[in-house]
């Protein structure tokens, strides 16, 4: 399934017996929390995989690998256009592919990604403006077979998000109160 935020929207139900890999997407919105939702995407995952025989390692994008990692420091830390971002985000991909997905599903291992490549889509493809089949196109070297069985997204209403987004703000005000006081 893609943002249908970014006005993008097709959604693909399969149950679960027909997943292929078993590489699973969590897509959230923001200020849904989303460390939260994809923990306990992944612990709902893992009761059923282990109803199933099947192991759940939990990871995100950009992230993964300790490149990768790197990578998303700069991607969110450093000024720099689309396509300079997305072709930083595609190198993460391509290690933490390289270096964690590909061997987990290699090893029967069911992975659950916060963000993937539907999430690239969106964000970089449509928000950035950089096109979505020129984003996919250039993704797909990189990802090779190694696509989503299940995509699921969470979403907020926008009025909620803005709620929840000046109540963080307040909380980070508090926070800097108190310890200024300290």
């Amino acid at each position: 399934a893609l943002d249908a935020a970014a006005g993008l929207s097709r959604v693909e139900e399969r149950p679960v017996d027909e997943l292929g890999d078993g590489v699973v997407e969590v897509r959230i919105g923001s200020h849904v929390g989303r460390v939260l939702a994809a923990e306990l995407e992944s612990h709902a995952d893992e009761a059923r995989g282990r109803g199933a025989g099947h192991r759940v390692l939990r990871t995100r994008e950009p992230g993964g690998t300790a490149l990768a990692e790197a990578l998303r420091r700069w991607v969110l830390e450093t000024e720099m256009d689309g396509v300079c971002e997305v072709l930083l985000v595609f190198a993460a991909r391509a290690d933490h592919i390289a270096k964690v997905i590909r061997p987990a599903i290699e090893a029967g291992t069911w992975v659950v990604c916060d963000r993937y490549t539907d999430a690239t889509l969106a964000y970089q493809g449509a928000a950035r403006g950089l096109g979505i089949e020129q984003v996919a196109r250039v993704n797909a070297p990189g990802i090779g077979d190694c696509m989503p069985d299940l995509t699921i997204i969470l979403d907020i209403a926008p009025g909620a998000a803005v709620d929840r987004r000046a109540e963080r703000a307040s909380v980070e005000i508090g926070r800097a109160h108190v310890e200024l006081q300290s």
